[in-house]
């Protein structure tokens, strides 16, 4: 064992073998199964131009770094790899691709796959500018464009070159030639251990730009029987509470967030087998919880109308230090909510969460981690509460928007024609459409509700429902200015509205000018207390 080496490094070197393939011995051993995938690799990622800048280096002899593989028995299996499909029989002495995935999966696609037009990846070579190319699927190849599909079959090469003058000819080999015999380095690792090869996978991509942080921890901890990212289960499992979607990074701060690490640094949580795989059980509940608690206590019913992401992180956090809140605390909270959304504090990048994360210690109690979160904003409301209401360019993507949406929204919007409630999902953003398409792109001239084509101003004129009307923060006077056709009066008059509704609203919300003082339970000290 070398100087300076652990027992555990010196083990792991004993167990790999450094070897080197030709690209013609590693598609051979893809053809016969030898090749596979284990559960903890992501799926894949690369796209044609990837793979055509793989092949690209091959020809020109660049180096594209080293496979991992793991030595152990595997099952019988049909593996698909795009267009192509192999049937791997049951087999002792299998390889399975620990780093190394997107390049062997693209070269079996270029190479071994069915070509052009049915495999997106079939690559040609143009002998007249020595490049690599694809074309569209209704478009066939010129002729001094080589399939890459018959170049590690001397007999196919032949074959596609019979008659082809002899300038053709040499190109072609020289191509065959190249990518036939270009050298891989490989490590071969042999051990029963998946632990320790869980370690080497964690070496290999924890430095590495080439996965999310968020992948390399699926990988590690989120093994599975099946092809699914554990990261997407527990999204699928959440939509089921209406809120929509969470993109799979945002879930992954929130893991960070439960287990207490720091999330502004790009290292992995060093958590065992079991504690990895049980955490993604308990950001499942706890953003349950959170969840919850955006849509009852917060009143933002979906993700499409939440102003900023970093709430749900802080949430997860605290929720996974008190699953059980008081009622007092769940009030203070959503102030704290709105808060930072109207103050736009909650607009921070990963290193403004650091002091509201930093604020909820564990063993302090539930109602002194609520005051150290309020205690993270400053300011009062009088300017953020102006800004909110502030009626520039109407674009959904900005939290103003969002929040004059969720103002609207708490009319309780209802259908011009049927008077029913209107459901918020996904298309909220989409709901919010102009009165007059061809007037001011501002909130006065939004509204919300189901696309009625180029009639919304026909459907309000001809609604008699005044409390339907309201709904829409549209009053009796300018309804009346909009019946007689003065468009721009109404513009004025249901802004005025509009901007006395959202003052109240988020007054209601913010409670900037009440007692953020805890329950009183919480102040009373027990007798004999030092």
């Amino acid at each position: 064992m070398c100087p300076g080496m652990s027992l555990q490094d010196a083990q792991l070197e004993a167990e790999s073998e450094a070897t080197s393939l030709s690209v013609e011995d590693l598609l051979k051993h893809v053809r016969r199964g030898k090749l596979r995938v284990p559960r903890f690799q992501r799926g894949l990622k690369w796209k044609p131009d990837d793979a055509a800048r793989l092949v690209e280096s091959i020809y020109e002899g660049y180096p594209i770094g080293t496979l991992l593989l793991w030595s152990r028995p595997a099952d019988e299996e049909v593996i698909e790899l795009g267009a192509l499909k192999i049937s791997a029989p049951a087999r002792s002495d299998a390889w399975w691709i620990i780093d190394g995935q997107q390049r062997i999966s693209s070269l079996a696609r270029i190479l071994l796959g069915p070509g052009h037009p049915t495999e997106p990846f079939a690559l040609f070579f143009d002998t007249g500018t020595s490049s690599f190319r694809r074309i569209p699927a209704g478009r066939e190849p010129p002729a001094a464009w080589i399939p890459l599909t018959v170049i590690l079959d001397s007999e196919q090469l032949y074959k596609w070159l019979l008659g082809a003058p002899s300038e053709l000819q040499h190109a072609a080999f020289r191509l065959a030639k190249r990518i036939r015999e270009y050298k891989i380095p490989a490590y071969l690792i042999h051990t029963d251990d998946e632990a320790r090869v869980r370690e080497v996978f964690r070496r290999t991509n924890s430095t590495s730009k080439r996965m999310e942080e968020h992948e390399v921890f699926d990988a590690i901890y989120g093994a599975k029987t099946d092809d699914s990212s554990r990261f997407a289960s527990v999204r699928r499992q959440l939509e089921e509470t209406g809120f929509g979607p969470l993109p799979e990074e945002t879930l992954y701060r929130m893991l960070q967030a439960l287990l207490g690490v720091d999330i502004s640094k790009r290292t992995l949580p060093e958590l065992s087998a079991e504690a990895g795989s049980a955490a993604y059980d308990r950001l499942l509940q706890t953003a349950r919880d959170v969840i919850t608690f955006m849509q009852l206590d917060v009143g933002i019913p979906h993700i499409i109308l939440l102003p900023y992401e970093q709430p749900l992180i802080t949430l997860t956090r605290f929720f996974a230090l008190h699953p059980r809140l008081h009622p007092r605390s769940r009030e203070l909270l959503a102030r704290w909510v709105w808060r930072g959304a109207t103050s736009a504090q909650h607009r921070g990048d990963t290193l403004a969460l650091r002091p509201t994360l930093g604020a909820l210690r564990e063993g302090t109690d539930e109602h002194a981690s609520v005051q150290a979160l309020l205690r993270t904003l400053h300011g009062r409301a009088s300017e953020p509460l102006e800004a909110a209401v502030r009626f520039g360019d109407f674009s959904f993507r900005t939290a103003r928007c969002k929040i004059q949406a969720l103002g609207l929204l708490q009319l309780g919007p209802r259908d011009l024609r049927s008077g029913e409630p209107l459901r918020v999902d996904a298309n909220a953003g989409a709901l919010l459409r102009p009165i007059v398409r061809t007037a001011a792109n501002r909130l006065g001239n939004r509204i919300m509700h189901p696309n009625l084509g180029d009639g919304m101003l026909d459907h309000i004129l001809a609604c008699e429902d005044a409390s339907i009307l309201a709904s829409h923060c549209i009053s009796d006077s300018a309804a009346v200015e909009l019946r007689a056709g003065n468009f721009d009066l109404f513009l004025q008059r249901r802004e005025a509205d509009l901007s006395a509704m959202l003052t109240g609203f988020l007054a209601s919300r913010t409670r900037w000018d009440e007692s953020d003082r805890p329950p009183i339970s919480a102040l009373i000290v027990p007798e004999g207390t030092p």
